[in-house]
């Protein structure tokens, strides 16, 4: 880290009023005030100084600066404008070549995005050296590799996000949301936590069901009810039948009911919203698991324990299916 020292002395005070910081050909980076990018840093080169707004020797000259990253509406050429001196610093020491920078979880960082740095912390470290980083303005978390992050430059803060110590729903981690649809009622959905608020609600991301890339995700804020962890990772594994399950639906799983074994791995499942029977690979289904007072309840053999009422509708659908008939 590079801490710049000011000198008190009257006389050096003069000099620099004489003397720019900067010189013509000086490497900046320049803070945006702008809607959606405000405190986002932008390289830049020093062009051309700027004459003080008046005579007063108190008023600093202004730069004119090309930018490294931006460019004209046309696209035409590197975007070069005037700026106020107090959105100017140096640019950062170059990190070493001779090795790859490692971040830690809580760490504040800059991350390169949109064509500028921004500051995030580092809330979750992911694997093949990439991190999770959550962003206070505006509240959003998105994934970067490593080589697109370094350590926080002078000026910015690092402390400033208020984050709730030990919530399992912090910026960042992992969750399911139900949409609470009408036509998929039991569906949940992978989503991310952006921001937690104080009346127990959470602003959440997740894949609009008509897009798959980072510009198709959906931004929603949901209570309590409609949002718990991501289920625990399972092993691969045969299931039985009159197993109660889950499956691929879009971006999102449904609760559904093995009514058939076949063979090469693959079944038959009954979907109780929507009344209908599909058959599905062995990829596309993972064991049902419910989140009941702050724990995963396994609820496999739920189907065998049912009212009978419900067993009979359910073998009904069963025998039907297999060609046979109940009386």
């Amino acid at each position: 880290m590079v801490v710049m020292t000011l000198d008190t002395d009257e006389n050096a005070r003069n000099s620099r009023e004489e003397t720019p910081l900067f010189n013509r050909g000086s490497e900046v980076e320049v803070r945006s005030d702008e809607d959606g990018f405000g405190g986002a840093w932008f390289p830049a080169t020093i062009v051309e100084f700027t004459p003080p707004k008046s005579s007063s020797k108190k008023r600093r000259k202004g730069f004119v600066v090309q930018y490294k990253s931006l460019v004209t509406d046309d696209e035409s050429r590197p975007l070069t404008e005037n700026v106020d001196p107090n959105l100017v610093r140096p640019s950062p020491p170059q990190e070493t070549e001779n090795g790859v920078q490692v971040f830690e979880e809580n760490e504040a960082v800059d991350a390169w995005y949109r064509d500028g740095w921004w500051n995030g912390i580092v809330c979750k470290v992911l694997e093949a050296s990439r991190y999770r980083l959550y962003f206070d303005k505006p509240p959003d978390v998105i994934d970067f590799d490593g080589k697109d992050l370094r350590f926080t430059w002078i000026g910015l803060m690092a402390n400033g996000f208020d984050r709730e110590a030990g919530s399992i729903f912090s910026s960042g981690t992992a969750v399911e949301v139900n949409l609470a649809k009408e036509n998929a009622w039991d569906a949940w959905y992978p989503a991310l936590i952006i921001k937690e608020y104080e009346n127990c609600t959470f602003l959440v991301k997740y894949p609009d069901s008509m897009s798959s890339d980072e510009s198709g995700m959906d931004r929603v804020i949901f209570d309590s009810l409609h949002i718990r962890p991501a289920p625990p990772y399972h092993a691969d594994r045969n299931y039985e039948l009159l197993e109660k399950v889950d499956v691929q639906f879009g971006h999102g799983w449904r609760t559904g009911t093995i009514t058939k074994v076949l063979t090469g791995r693959r079944y038959n499942v009954y979907l109780r919203q929507g009344n209908e029977d599909t058959e599905l690979n062995h990829t596309e289904i993972r064991p049902h698991l419910e989140w009941v007072d702050g724990e995963w309840i396994s609820k496999t053999k739920e189907a065998m324990n049912i009212p009978n009422s419900e067993i009979l509708s359910v073998d009904q659908k069963v025998l039907t299916i297999w060609g046979c008939h109940t009386t």
